[in-house]
């Protein structure tokens, strides 16, 4: 804290530096002799949140408050107790033209100065509103001055914002301006070259520019021709140069796409030899923009100056649009100026397509062509030549329009047709005078005037007739134009295209034949089915057969209607390989289906497989279906022959070791005993006659299939009193099923034996079999019941087990058969019922 005596009272940064500076050093004094009237303006300013300077005294001593100070010392650093001219010259020089009138007492105020400002450890750009204020000592004389700073720095950068903003938006209505005269100027020009000129010129007069010049670049990409050019004021602008004068650097610089901007060439950085050869042309300052389509460099537009100039922004956007709107206005241009040819020869080779179509003979095709070609091009002879290996030339047809040329022979050597010896089988070739060029030899000249030839266009038929030709042919010289050429050779494309077709008809034809003979013979559905709707292109004969159902019937409704023949339980299957099979798969599966006619079913193998186009899209999807019923029967058949023959080998042990048993202990003598025994093994193998008659075709009855298991087991016998039967004789039973209902009853008569009523550890158990038809004329089933009383089955449900018997009751039978079967094993014995479809000639019921 300062003492009492000491001066300026205060505890701040600046009052600190104030109190403690060496003031005695500079011109002011000792502080202690300070006079009244600086002390108050010192105090004055210290107590001001405002930037204040006080400047003292003829040197202007500088004395600051803390505000003041950012301003002061953001450029040199302190500056307390320092002249103005030595501590803050860019202020002083702002005063010294001003102090006479500060002197006369004259209060100056001076808006917007900018002086840097340092806060923190960051200078800053600022502008400031100074007020110069005279400070008297109270006797009239003027001893120093006040500077008062207002900050105005966020009220300029807002202006200034504003004025650039408004700067830009007239250069925006300028250019908006100066591109609309532009494009009405250049609207009504056909002219390439007037548009390119026009376009210099006013670009010209709107940059205020002494010339501006248009250059073509050329296919190497660095030959430039000047082609337009515009001068206020002579220059000496080449007609001709390259690039790589100026440097490869530039050169790659404007394949780029990159506009060149020189604002002085003698301060640019440039070489030394570029500086000269800008110095060549008289060239101080310059815009350059190329103009690049598709990677190529085409052409620039350019605008000089023959002094320094800063170019703005929109110069340089408004060069560049004059370059891209001239190339768009010259491509109209060129694009108008043949859009009449292209379109007479649209039109032509339209009605030429039309008129080729509807030739079904190659030989009328090659006739309509020449025709249309030579009264369009107003030809004198039209002909269609082909070379055999021999080196001999046949005229296919010529249609001749003109007697200044004679009829070609039918056959004659290629080198007797002139320029033959030049011909080529890949492109167009072209003479415009064959009696003089001298680009043909001599001989071919004395032939061309001898066959009457001044003009040919030979243009060769390629893929649709090997080693062929057309020739048109003027008897006169005839400078021929590009399109001229362009549409011979669309028309030769045309015919040459109709007579390929022609021949992939014929092909496709005889493939159809082919295909056709190959599916009406297979016994498998050949079928093909559109990949996106699904819907049945095609489908062989053999699809009735095997479908029981017209194809047409399957394609009214799409999938719907086909997929109603497969099982359901096979039907998401099915779809899942459709599916595959549209993404590209081949696939190979099985599936059931039931015929359409008589509900049969059937085991089908199927190939699926897509068809895809050219383009490798999937189209189509086609495959191969054929009839495995049979053989998948023959199949499952012998896997349960397999199995059967295992099982009753183990059943017929127990049961001949059964019927020994209860044979013997009825039997009164050996002898009976041999007997009887040798009955039941014969019944046995009557049983294995029935079963084995099956191949034979023969219809084999029930009640003699069921009489022969129950003998074989030994229950119409000793065991005859627990056994009623109750049916029909002589109903047939269908070959296919025999087999496996002999072995169901086979299986029961067996449980019967070893468990159930004919046990002989069951005295009390009985056997009830009855059967009938049921009264269905179309569709005749045979019902059985098996049902067995008084037996104890106590141990028999302790022990029951999910048999190959009852696999066969409730598995094969229906599966195969479509039977409806029931099998209980109840607390007294078994109860089974069956039924199953018989032959159609089985007895109706009584």
């Amino acid at each position: 804290m300062p003492t009492s005596g000491e001066w300026p009272r205060g505890a701040g940064a600046m009052i600190r530096r104030i109190r403690e500076h060496d003031w005695a050093a500079t011109p002011l004094g000792a502080i202690t002799g300070w006079p009244a009237d600086l002390r108050f303006a010192v105090d004055l300013m210290l107590n001001s949140p405002l930037a204040m300077v006080l400047l003292r005294g003829p040197e202007l001593v500088q004395i600051y408050n803390e505000a003041g100070s950012e301003v002061v010392e953001a450029g040199s650093g302190a500056a307390l107790g320092m002249p103005l001219r030595e501590g803050f010259a860019q202020l002083h020089r702002i005063i010294a033209p001003l102090q006479a009138r500060i002197r006369d007492r004259e209060p100056v105020i001076l808006p917007e100065v900018r002086l840097p400002v340092r806060r923190g450890d960051t200078e800053h750009e600022a502008w400031w509103d100074l007020q110069l204020l005279p400070q008297g000592d109270g006797e009239g004389a003027v001893t120093g001055i006040l500077v008062l700073l207002i900050e105005r720095t966020d009220a300029v950068l807002v202006r200034r914002r504003m004025e650039r903003a408004m700067a830009r938006q007239r250069a925006s209505e300028e250019r908006q301006g100066f591109l609309l005269r532009l494009s009405d100027a250049l609207r009504p020009l056909s002219d390439p070259f007037r548009i390119q000129e026009t376009a210099v010129r006013l670009l010209t007069e709107q940059l205020d520019v002494p010339g501006a010049a248009y250059f073509t670049v050329g296919k190497d990409g660095n030959s430039c021709t000047r082609t337009a050019k515009h001068e206020a004021v002579p220059l000496p602008l080449p007609d001709h140069g390259r690039l790589s004068d100026f440097g490869a650097g530039l050169a790659a610089e404007f394949r780029a796409g990159r506009t060149l901007t020189l604002r002085d060439t003698e301060a640019e950085p440039l070489h030394d030899w570029q500086r000269s050869a800008f110095r060549d042309l008289g060239l101080r300052a310059g815009i350059v923009a190329p103009l690049v389509k598709d990677g190529r460099l085409f052409a620039l537009v350019g605008a000089c100056s023959l002094a320094p100039r800063d170019w703005s922004d929109t110069d340089i956007r408004i060069v560049e649009d004059v370059a891209e709107r001239t190339w768009a206005a010259v491509a109209r241009a060129q694009a108008e100026a043949g859009l009449h040819d292209r379109d007479r020869r649209h039109r032509f080779l339209l009605r030429l397509s039309d008129a080729l179509r509807i030739e079904a003979q190659a030989g009328e095709v090659i006739h309509v062509g020449l025709r249309m070609l030579a009264e369009e091009l107003e030809l004198d002879l039209c002909v269609a030549v082909r070379v055999d290996p021999s080196a001999q030339a046949e005229v296919l047809h010529q249609v001749r329009r003109s007697e200044r040329i004679p009829a070609m022979a039918p056959r004659l050597p290629l080198a007797d047709i002139p320029g033959a010896g030049r011909f080529v089988p890949d492109r167009a070739l072209t003479f415009s005078d064959m009696r003089s060029a001298r680009t043909l030899p001599a001989a071919d000249r004395r032939r061309a005037r001898r066959m009457g030839f001044g003009a040919l266009v030979s243009v060769p038929l390629t893929g649709a007739l090997p080693r062929c030709s057309l020739m048109a042919v003027s008897a006169l010289p005839r400078l021929w134009s590009a399109a001229e050429v362009v549409l011979i050779e669309n028309a030769t494309e045309r015919i040459g295209s109709r007579l390929a077709n022609l021949r992939a008809e014929a092909a496709l034809r005889e493939s159809e034949h082919r295909f056709r003979q190959f599916a009406d013979a297979s016994t498998s559905v050949l079928w093909i089915r559109d990949a996106r709707t699904l819907r049945m292109v095609f489908a062989s004969p053999a699809f009735r057969a095997i479908y029981g159902c017209p194809c047409d019937r399957a394609g009214e409704d799409g999938l719907r209607c086909w997929l109603r023949r497969v099982l359901p339980q096979d039907r998401r299957a099915v779809l899942d390989r459709l599916r595959r099979t549209r993404r590209g798969e081949r696939v190979e599966h099985e599936f059931r289906i039931r015929t359409a006619d008589t509900g049969e079913q059937r085991w089908i193998a199927a190939t699926d497989f897509p068809m895809s186009d050219a383009g490798g899209q999937v189209q189509w999807i086609a495959g191969l279906g054929a009839d495995v019923t049979a053989a998948r029967l023959s199949t499952e058949r012998q896997h349960v022959l397999v199995a059967e023959l295992q099982h009753r080998t183990r059943n017929l042990i127990t049961v001949i070791g059964s019927l020994a048993s209860r044979t013997l202990q009825r039997a009164t003598s050996l002898e009976d005993f041999g007997q009887r025994f040798g009955q039941r093994l014969s019944a046995l193998s009557r049983v294995q006659g029935l079963l084995s008659q099956l191949a034979t075709g023969d219809r084999v009855a029930f009640d003699r299939l069921l009489r022969t298991e129950l003998v074989a087991h030994g229950a119409v016998d000793g065991a005859a009193a627990k056994v009623t039967l109750e049916g029909p004789t002589e109903i047939p039973l269908r070959s296919s099923m025999v087999q496996t209902l002999a072995l169901a009853l086979h299986e029961l008569a067996t449980n019967a034996v070893k468990h159930g009523a004919l046990a002989e550890s069951q005295p009390e158990g009985r056997l009830l079999i009855r059967w009938w038809v049921e009264p269905n004329t179309n569709d005749p089933r045979l019902h059985i019941e098996w049902r067995e009383s008084g037996v104890d089955m106590t141990q028999a449900l302790k022990s029951a087990r999910y048999g190959y018997g009852r696999e066969l009751l409730e598995r094969a039978l229906p599966y195969q058969h479509g039977a409806i079967t029931s099998y209980r094993l109840q607390p007294d014995g078994v109860h089974c019922a069956i039924n199953v479809a018989v032959h159609a000639g089985a007895p109706a019921p009584v």
